[in-house]
């Protein structure tokens, strides 16, 4: 079945796509699942239209029974982003721009770049950032930053980056990220990425504000970014990238229920 590493683990190494393996003849008869295959039909011809510049699309498999969700899982593996939205837990398949989502009994693939679970949760945030008036002995630039995030956020476009704000480069004192952390607070949104390394992105308590985190394979964190608009790119899928796993899908398709 769908599973998902816990939150805190950070992932390590890269995902590659390879063969899935096809049914044997002491699995159940692949023929007879005819849900995964139109499930999975259903999501070639979603890629196909996304990768022509068509809308993202989902598929709600909740009605399927353990068989057909069984082939569906071995089809689109896990690949490089999942992804914790309230208590919906999204995976990308191990190609890119087809994902699995699952809450509780409810379950769908989708066709994008992103889930739009994923966009919703993250503008439905407080528009405003509430920022301290008063601030603790220590903090020396917290202030300024807080300012400019603030600012960015009334600027945000929809699909578009307003800003980065790298904090590693920036003289932060240790008071300094605790009241940004407080100030910026967590939105019930954690994406993890292995596309540019390990990434951790949390969606904070404030509408299109993230944190991006990088890690070396020692999970010790090398790079800290506070980023103000779309989801962070290190999260999604490129739509060309959606052209190549419709062709990786219809190989499989075709593994698995040849044509007769």
């Amino acid at each position: 079945m769908f599973e998902i590493l816990d939150v805190p683990t950070m992932p390590r190494g890269v995902a590659s796509w390879h063969a899935p393996r096809v049914a044997t003849g002491t699995d159940t008869d692949v023929a007879l699942l005819t849900g995964a295959k139109a499930a999975l039909a259903a999501l070639l011809d979603a890629a196909r239209a996304y990768a022509e510049g068509g809308p993202a699309a989902i598929i709600d498999i909740s009605d399927l029974d353990a068989a057909n969700l069984e082939v569906i899982d071995q089809v689109l593996g896990q690949g490089e982003v999942q992804s914790v939205v309230g208590e919906t837990r999204v995976q990308e398949a191990v190609m890119p721009g087809l994902w699995r989502l699952q809450n509780g009994h409810s379950q769908a693939l989708e066709v994008g770049d992103i889930p739009g679970a994923v966009r919703t949760a993250a503008t439905a945030l407080p528009a405003t950032l509430d920022i301290p008036s008063d601030l603790p002995e220590g903090a020396m630039n917290v202030a300024p930053v807080l300012v400019e995030i603030a600012d960015a956020m009334t600027l945000v476009q929809p699909g578009t980056k307003e800003r980065e704000i790298n904090l590693t480069l920036l003289p932060m004192t240790p008071v300094d990220l605790n009241v940004l952390a407080e100030t910026l607070g967590t939105g019930g949104l954690t994406i993890l990425s292995r596309g540019y390394g390990n990434c951790r992105i949390t969606g904070c308590a404030a509408r299109n504000v993230w944190r991006v985190s990088y890690f070396n394979s020692d999970d010790t964190m090398i790079l800290d970014v506070v980023e103000v608009g779309d989801v962070p790119a290190a999260a999604l899928a490129a739509r060309e990238d959606v052209a190549e796993a419709a062709d990786r899908l219809e190989q499989v398709i075709d593994a698995y229920w040849p044509a007769s």
